[in-house]
């Protein structure tokens, strides 16, 4: 089965285990050489210290404020404290990686894991983020611009990209057609302001991304 990269994006992750919520996916990574995806990433909130403080004192105002008029002169002196279900406090966002290998399933209505996810892989470094390759340009060794990506196509079994999505080419100008999509295969490099195919690959762009797979 093939699914796109941003159907992944935003998917709530579940663990096959205890059904528990871990967030929302954040990131696709893949290896630019081997082409398989290492990690998916998600983010949460991680209070910093001068939150907790903040947060500790208003339970504290919540408290007096339930329990009736108190003499509460000392802590209004602090800055930024305010009453009320609306506040605000500063966090931290905190990074954790699902290795590949703890991947159960990606598909467009749901994302499983299992065993357990790592809060700083070092490896993580060698990885594409699927987040900075959108609206990337796409040129062929002469230069010419083919397109922008628009999206990852995954094999979501072999946790493998297959294709990059494409808008935005020549082809929309000249036969006012929509999306193509082009074989990842057809890369020569991954540049960070751009990446680079294969001369010969402007006629390999496929119409179906079914067609990516072989």
């Amino acid at each position: 089965m093939i699914v796109l990269g941003k159907d992944i994006l935003g998917k709530t992750i579940v663990h096959v285990d205890n059904d528990e919520e871990k967030a929302k996916v954040k990131d696709l990574l893949f290896d630019r050489n081997e082409l398989s995806i290492t990690y998916l990433t998600y983010e949460i909130d991680k209070p910093t210290d001068e939150t907790k403080t903040l947060q500790e004192e208003q339970r504290v105002l919540d408290s007096i404020a339930a329990g009736g008029p108190r003499n509460t002169s000392q802590w209004n002196a602090t800055p930024g404290i305010r009453l009320g279900a609306n506040q605000m406090f500063d966090s931290e966002k905190q990074t954790f990686f699902i290795p590949a290998a703890q991947i159960d399933r990606m598909t467009e209505k749901a994302v499983t894991m299992k065993g357990s996810e790592k809060e700083s892989p070092a490896e993580r470094d060698d990885s594409l983020s699927c987040l900075f390759l959108l609206d990337l340009p796409v040129e062929d060794e002469e230069g010419e611009k083919i397109g922008k990506i628009k999206d990852l196509v995954v094999e979501e079994k072999e946790k493998r990209v297959i294709g990059l999505k494409l808008s935005e080419g020549f082809w929309e100008k000249i036969i006012g057609d929509g999306s193509k999509y082009l074989s990842i295969e057809g890369i020569e490099l991954w540049l960070d302001e751009k990446v680079i195919v294969k001369t010969a690959e402007k006629e390999n762009l496929q119409d179906d991304m079914t067609a990516l797979l072989k």
